[in-house]
């Protein structure tokens, strides 16, 4: 569920959308649905809240897969925007239920705005909430989005992707041109990708890019990968045909040979990313009460 949303139809006022079904701990929907505070699916004992849908979507797909399955079980729990969350903290914290919980944050202006504000710094610092910020895995101050915690090369393969996906429905002015990586992009990614989007735009254009499915683009495309291009994207030195491997190192040309054709398995490789050390972060205890942070273990590979 990427976003809640109550429509009430009204023969005075006609149709409205309530896009803040949060208020009042979701008594509007509470009382459409019969249902007690304590019934409610829309929380858990642990809580994970994010900024909004492109996060929500993307925590719930990775807690699907094998090596985070056992986080499947979190709540993630979608502020719909960064000025909501000290609100949401407020909700599912001390005053109110008394659950626990982490905030994801990324690490730009908004986020910046939004800890300096009293109500967040009361409520963010009892004993079972903690907050994570993107830079907390680069070690640094620079400005970083969520986009920013994957591979960028995955990133803007997605991203072509999304773009190509919208060739019917004459969003673009002119043909669109995929974004290629000569060097490493200046984070935030998002930026990059925003200003080659909008080059295609006509001028009055106000088409905007959908970052929740570029995410849902390379997740599907992480778990559809075959084993042969895994090991392209890990080690970065197969030519671009499958079968030449004049340029691979001797390992390499050994695990590939051996999977084409003996079928064998590949061992999974032990690669960590930004991804993994944020997710490194989440360590809770056995019996799922408390939330710690621990920034200094490491994490299995993401992909």
């Amino acid at each position: 569920m990427d976003s809640l949303v109550f429509v009430n139809k009204d023969s005075s006022q006609g149709t409205k959308a309530n896009k803040k079904t949060f208020l009042n701990k979701y008594q509007i929907l509470r009382k459409e649905l019969g249902i007690m505070l304590n019934d409610s699916f829309l929380i858990g004992d642990i809580n994970l809240i994010v900024e909004g849908n492109t996060e929500k979507l993307a925590f719930h797909r990775l807690f699907s897969f094998e090596k985070y399955q056992e986080l499947e079980w979190v709540n993630i729990y979608n502020a719909d925007g960064v000025p909501n969350i000290p609100q949401a903290i407020n909700y599912l914290g001390f005053r109110n239920l008394n659950l626990s919980g982490i905030v994801i944050l990324d690490s730009d202006e908004e986020a910046e705005k939004i800890k300096a504000i009293a109500q967040y710094k009361n409520n963010i610092s009892q004993d079972n909430w903690e907050k994570i910020e993107i830079n907390s895995v680069f070690n640094d101050k620079k400005k970083r989005t969520f986009e920013d915690l994957f591979p960028q090369n995955l990133y803007v393969e997605a991203f072509n992707q999304y773009c190509h996906s919208l060739s019917s429905l004459d969003v673009f002015e002119t043909g669109y041109q995929d974004l290629s990586i000569i060097k490493k992009i200046v984070e935030p990614i998002i930026d990059a990708v925003s200003k080659h989007y909008k080059s295609f735009l006509a001028s009055d254009s106000k088409s905007t890019i959908a970052k929740q499915d570029v995410i849902r683009i390379l997740l599907d495309n992480i778990e559809n990968i075959n084993r042969f291009v895994l090991i392209s994207l890990i080690y970065e030195d197969l030519n671009e045909t499958e079968m030449d491997l004049s340029s691979a190192s001797p390992g390499v040309k050994q695990v590939v040979r051996k999977e084409v054709k003996v079928a064998s398995k590949i061992p999974k490789p032990n690669i960590e990313t930004e991804f993994d050390k944020m997710m490194s972060n989440l360590e809770l205890d056995q019996d799922h009460e408390s939330i710690i942070t621990d920034g200094e273990e490491c994490g299995s590979a993401f992909l």
